[in-house]
């Protein structure tokens, strides 16, 4: 009941978008953290994670300790309404507390353009979240624009890009 009420409100969406560029040729760096993907159903114990329907996620871990977590959507709602039918969207990235800083976010974002190297990915960022921006960038993703965008119903009302 309480996610069909969400539904309902009036939405207002401001964020950046960063975009790969597909068959770039990458050099994956080095962390001393294991990486694993799993399929859609995963369970991350991350309430708001666990709450969306992924693709893929890509978890890392530390011995048996959760470090990250990036999920992969594809037919993402946002990302059709702005263009982009065939992208799969990167979001849903958390690193625990006491790893960030360690650029695992970059690496994170460099394995999946790897993984994904002929295909499109978007990437959307709050504007006010510079470690993040810098990872995206850092991992070679270039950005487009900044949007807003009110919604209801998850119908677009209107859309302003600068």
């Amino acid at each position: 009941m309480k996610h069909l009420l969400k539904k309902l409100k009036f939405k207002k969406i401001e964020s950046l978008i960063y975009i790969n560029k597909p068959n770039d040729l990458i050099v994956l760096p080095e962390i001393k953290y294991t990486h694993k993907i799993y399929d859609e159903g995963y369970k991350t114990n991350i309430a708001h994670v666990d709450g969306k329907k992924f693709f893929k996620a890509y978890v890392v871990l530390d011995g048996n300790k959760f470090v990250h977590v990036s999920c992969i959507f594809k037919n993402n709602l946002l990302a059709k309404q702005l263009g982009y039918k065939n992208a799969y969207t990167i979001g849903e990235c958390v690193t625990s507390n006491i790893y960030k800083g360690q650029g695992i976010y970059p690496v994170t974002l460099t394995k999946i353009t790897i993984d994904f190297k002929n295909d499109t990915l978007i990437v959307f960022v709050q504007p006010n979240n510079i470690a993040s921006i810098k990872g995206i960038e850092k991992a070679g993703f270039h950005k487009l624009y900044q949007f807003i965008m009110y919604r209801f119903l998850g119908i677009n009302l209107y859309t302003k890009k600068f």
